[in-house]
């Protein structure tokens, strides 16, 4: 799974609701807990280095600290560019996250909907 993939909303929202879902076995249940935790430290890391290129990206004033403008921060146009391309580079790591079979989780799977499973098709499988 590409780390972009797994920071969007969709995919977040989706995982809450299999995280959610009541009626899971046991076994299954904890396999998914398992993918939460890789998840949320590989989301954790994601996050680390965002924060980095923002920062190196962005203006600051003679005490280093970052100016703002309007809403967000005022970044350095020549920086803009390759701060960009570092994005696009996490964003296009692989992540390998451990799977679970739909039909393992028990009635559950009936109310996942076809967005859901859209959006988990890298931790469910068939």
């Amino acid at each position: 799974m590409k780390l972009g993939s797994l920071v969007q909303q969709q995919f977040t929202d989706s995982f809450k609701t299999l995280m959610s879902m009541s009626g899971i076995p046991p076994k299954t249940a904890f396999a998914i807990r398992g993918i939460a935790k890789k998840i949320a430290d590989e989301v954790a890391k994601y996050e680390e280095l965002r924060k980095q290129y923002i920062t190196e990206a962005a203006v600051k004033d003679a005490n280093g600290k970052l100016i703002h403008e309007g809403t967000g921060i005022k970044m350095d146009p020549e920086k803009i560019a390759p701060m960009e391309q570092k994005f696009k580079e996490l964003g296009d790591l692989d992540v390998k996250l451990s799977e679970v079979i739909y039909s393992d989780l028990g009635e559950a799977a009936s109310r996942l909907t076809p967005e859901n499973l859209f959006r988990l098709e890298f931790i469910v499988d068939g």
